[in-house]
């Protein structure tokens, strides 16, 4: 069952660049579709460089793979950018919570597969940490804020975190009474379709995150915004976003 293809192309090669390994792939699935029924990230290198993408990805969706522990970038140096990239995702510790958590569908009418870049994938983990650490009976109840910039993704990261928290809680023993066995997320996107994306946009490939969630749309104050999540968030188990436009002062 290949859930990992990659194409590597020899450097010494000329024009035999890591776009060349791109073109490869996409005459492989014109020629052996069959190889890509199972398949859950693609790999292209030209020894040198080295990128990630999903099936459906275009050229500019493919990305690198700067971390191996998720705190040091390029710790192999520039040009071990394979090595960085099979050491810090396809390592099988790595691997395995990237397959179930990290890859997502949305539909654009017509189904696109969605994966993690590696500041997802680690902010997610970290965020997990914390947030099983603050539930604790001893805990501080404050989990913390994980910061993005516009486009850089802050949706798989919510999406993702998600549906790993309500595992991980209810897995853990010591916490499968409390907040993070089924919990309720607050969401307050800043968009109509961003709402949407967040609600029921995304799937898994084993069908979590089906919930329609709860619908709200004005612009409020701060202090407003608090109760309102206070609101949304009465019904235990099931995802609730609200929309609002911007913060506005209180």
């Amino acid at each position: 069952m290949p859930l990992v293809l990659i194409e590597l192309k020899n450097p010494a090669v000329v024009n035999a660049d890591v776009w060349k390994a791109f073109d490869q792939i996409q005459t492989y699935k014109a020629q052996i579709p069959d190889v890509f029924y199972t398949n859950e990230l693609l790999v292209i290198s030209d020894g040198t460089e080295a990128l990630l993408g999903s099936l459906s990805a275009d050229p500019e969706r493919f990305m690198a793979w700067r971390t191996i522990d998720g705190i040091t970038l390029d710790p192999l140096g520039e040009f071990n950018e394979l090595q960085t990239l099979v050491r810090g995702v396809l390592a099988p510790q790595y691997l395995l919570d990237y397959l179930r958590y990290f890859v997502l569908f949305e539909d654009e009418g017509g189904i696109i597969k969605k994966i993690a870049g590696y500041h997802q994938f680690h902010a997610v983990r970290l965020a997990i940490g914390q947030a099983v650490a603050a539930s604790r009976p001893a805990g501080s109840q404050k989990v913390g804020v994980v910061w993005h910039t516009q486009g850089s993704g802050k949706s798989i990261t919510m999406v993702s975190f998600a549906a790993r928290v309500s595992i991980k809680g209810c897995a853990d023993h010591t916490l499968r009474n409390g907040l993070l066995c089924f919990p309720s997320f607050c969401n307050q996107p800043d968009k109509t379709e961003t709402c949407y994306q967040h609600g029921i946009g995304f799937g898994f490939g084993d069908g979590s995150n089906h919930d329609i969630p709860i619908m709200h749309s004005k612009s409020v104050g701060i202090k407003v915004f608090v109760h309102s999540i206070l609101i949304a968030c009465v019904e235990i188990g099931n995802p609730s976003i609200t929309a609002i436009a911007e913060f506005s002062r209180a």
